[in-house]
């Protein structure tokens, strides 16, 4: 996890304010967005990161994360404030240590404003990937399947480090809700995810999505436990074991 200094989003806001900027359209080479997270319903931490795209280093980014308030929760930070909502940057950022709000301004809605209005050098290099990653809780009793992870009215880079301001495309994203267990998406367990795991366990399949519906017995991680576990779920039978008659290789 990456440290930053934190900033309240009034103090944030009087910065912006302060800073020149001028009105641009929608630049398609600049996105924002793409939030992107998954998980099995109960859990608490789990990380909804934000991507972004951009040609040129920026030195201040802000959007609202609008999330449905029936299967997300801020996971709250309370020693920043009681409105802080926890949050980790990637190594997307660089140089003097961002400024930084992440808060629910009101609910449904997260808050994000990163800048660097003293460091000698954009806080955002050029490049593209996730640059932050949200905390949320999973509702007890969120329904399962996708729902949509907009980036909301605030979405812009107030700072190009140029004294002006870009219109990034702004793309929505997904949060996806698994059934512990069904790990093909078709809303069953069944031989198909056991299969699909003793696959990706042992043969190089692919990845079940999301990975954490096959970590069965919440150790944290996804190994044969979870396969004999998933077994005994789809056969939840007690076979009488007997004795062989094998005698050797035939």
């Amino acid at each position: 996890m990456r440290y930053v200094r934190r900033l309240s989003v009034c103090a944030l806001l009087l910065s912006l304010a302060a800073t020149p900027v001028t009105q641009a359209q929608p630049d398609p080479n600049y996105t924002l967005g793409d939030a992107l997270g998954d998980a099995v319903p109960g859990m608490a931490g789990r990380a909804v990161s934000v991507s972004l795209t951009n040609p040129d280093p920026v030195c201040g980014v802000s959007f609202d994360i609008v999330y449905d308030q029936t299967i997300l929760k801020p996971f709250f930070d309370p020693p920043a404030g009681p409105t802080a909502v926890a949050f980790e940057l990637t190594d997307r950022t660089e140089g003097d240590p961002p400024l930084i709000s992440v808060a629910m301004t009101q609910p449904g809605v997260v808050s994000v404003l990163v800048g660097s209005f003293t460091a000698p050098s954009a806080p955002i290099p050029a490049g593209s990937g996730p640059f932050i990653r949200v905390l949320f809780r999973v509702a007890a009793n969120a329904p399962f399947g996708p729902s949509a992870l907009g980036v909301g009215n605030n979405c812009t880079i107030f700072d190009d480090c140029n004294n002006g301001n870009i219109s990034p495309t702004c793309h929505t994203g997904e949060f996806y809700v698994g059934i512990p267990g069904d790990l093909d998406g078709d809303g069953q367990i069944g031989t198909s995810d056991y299969g699909m795991l003793l696959n990706y366990l042992f043969f190089s399949g692919p990845e079940p999505y999301p990975l954490n519906a096959a970590d069965l017995n919440r150790d944290c991680f996804v190994d044969s436990v979870d396969l004999a576990t998933l077994w005994d779920i789809i056969l939840p039978i007690e076979l009488p074991l007997w004795w062989g008659c094998a005698t050797g290789r035939s």
